[in-house]
């Protein structure tokens, strides 16, 4: 039941931290918004609490303070919130929701407060989501929705307002693409437009203050999980691996441009961040990459094969996470088998590859070998 939710949360859901119009009315103010964008995207937590605190006593009342503390908690805790950490998220998403309103209360057009409304109701409905509460996750969507189409008339008031149109836009589009079963129920939603998303992503990647950072992640996860262009996905990349360099996440997203454009000899780097990481989604990552280094560029299969196992072991501990790198280390075993001519075990693992698979090319390459074995 989880699953059957995620139409309604990848079209109407973005994260983002940015600041609006009505309250850039000082440099000084715009600076301190700003300022905290670094600590943040570069996982300096007690940092980000400072300014952040200093913040809430200049805007106590404003709706970017919780919105931006929840921000900080979740990037503090990526890929996933752990469950002792959802209960403050939602806090702080609450209370930005409750300030938007009392904005809207003095002018039901203010588009800042529609602007933080649908920010704080979409990410609730993407962890009221994971978390298998659909009827609340429902009904947050639903809230974050209404916000998207009320956004799509005021882009030009406010260019923040890109960043959600260019998601809506693109997702509306190509969700019932990669996942037919939802085509009968999308008639419901406002039809998008996926090159116009991709360009109001790319405008809002360029010109937004603070969302510049999620427009651009979300706008190379696109490139890279759906479009295949992963020169495009590692021009938008490598410049956030270079501004927030303890960020992780945004490692991992570039070792995917590295990997598609057959350059993992150039990230040795970023492999070793992840498998030193203490949480496991990025070792997990981090061995499937080393594996893939050591099969594709050093031809040696057998240090390959330890580091997909090894992946592997990890990933199938949380059954429900890390799908892209467990797809990519089986299809390497799949690979490492047919070489070591066990083509039962090739198939085994081509067939696990092929259910996790994330990417066109996994989907191809396993599809090839089962239909010729």
């Amino acid at each position: 039941m989880k699953d059957s939710i995620y139409l309604f949360v990848l079209i109407t859901v973005s994260l983002s931290v940015s600041a609006q119009s009505s309250i850039r009315n000082s440099k000084e103010l715009d600076s301190l918004v700003r300022a905290i964008a670094a600590p943040v995207y570069n996982l300096h937590h007690d940092e980000a609490v400072r300014q952040l605190d200093a913040l809430a006593k200049r805007i106590p009342l404003h709706p970017i303070v919780d919105m931006l503390y929840a921000m900080n908690i979740m990037w503090g805790t990526m890929p996933d919130p752990e469950p002792e950490n959802f209960p403050e998220i939602e806090e702080h998403l609450l209370q930005t929701i409750s300030k938007a309103e009392l904005m809207l209360d003095n002018n039901e057009d203010d588009p800042e407060a529609i602007f933080f409304q649908l920010m704080a109701h979409g990410l609730l409905a993407q962890y009221y989501s994971e978390q298998g509460s659909t009827f609340k996750a429902l009904r947050e969507a639903k809230r974050a929705y209404n916000g998207v189409i009320s956004g799509f008339s005021l882009k030009e008031e406010n260019i923040e307002f890109y960043f959600p149109a260019g998601l809506y836009n693109y997702y509306r589009e190509k969700y019932p693409i990669l996942y037919p079963i939802y085509k009968p129920f999308v008639w419901i939603f406002r039809n998008g437009n996926m090159e116009e998303g991709l360009n109001q992503l790319h405008y809002a990647s360029k010109n937004a203050i603070i969302s510049k950072v999620e427009s651009t992640r979300y706008l190379a996860y696109i490139y890279l999980r759906y479009e295949a262009e992963p020169a495009k996905a590692y021009d938008l990349l490598a410049p956030l691996v270079s501004l927030y360099p303890r960020n992780l996440y945004f490692h991992t997203l570039l070792l995917e441009a590295y990997m598609m454009m057959q350059k993992l000899d150039e990230a040795t780097v970023s492999i070793n961040y992840l498998i030193l990481s203490n949480k496991w989604y990025y070792r997990m990552n981090g061995l499937t990459f080393m594996g893939i280094l050591e099969e594709k560029n050093n031809n040696n299969p057998a240090y390959a094969k330890s580091f997909y196992s090894r992946a592997v072991a990890l990933g199938d501990s949380h059954k429900n996470e890390g799908m892209h790198a467990k797809s990519l280390a089986y299809a390497g075993l799949a690979r490492i088998s047919d070489l070591e001519n066990d083509v039962s075990m090739a198939k085994k693992y081509y067939k696990k590859a092929s259910k996790l698979a994330q990417i066109e090319a996994v989907r191809k390459e396993s599809a090839a070998y089962l239909k010729n074995h």
